[in-house]
């Protein structure tokens, strides 16, 4: 796995976009829905899930709220993988 430029490991957006897509689907909802809930371009809600962008914090701020969990857990998929990290999302 590439490093950052801060001599870490890049984030896991594949875990990332998994755990929002679930919850997400676990709602019922349409990423139309989401967006229309969130306020969250859909755009930028399908690049998310697609592990295609790296979101803003008060992005994912937004989701764990709309979504209803801890922005702790959609952090923590980003460590996915990582060696040595509490990450712990575990895609679930």
């Amino acid at each position: 796995m590439p490093s950052s430029p801060f001599n870490a490991p890049e984030p896991n957006l594949a875990a990332l976009g998994v755990k929002v897509a679930r919850v997400r689907q676990a709602r019922g909802w349409s990423l139309n829905e989401l967006h229309r809930r969130s306020g969250i371009s859909r755009k930028s809600l399908v690049n998310i899930e697609a592990a295609r962008h790296v979101p803003r914090l008060e992005t994912l701020h937004a989701l764990a709220h709309i979504l209803e969990v801890p922005i702790g857990d959609l952090a923590a998929s980003l460590c996915d993988g990582h060696e040595g990290s509490s990450g712990g999302g575990g895609g679930r």
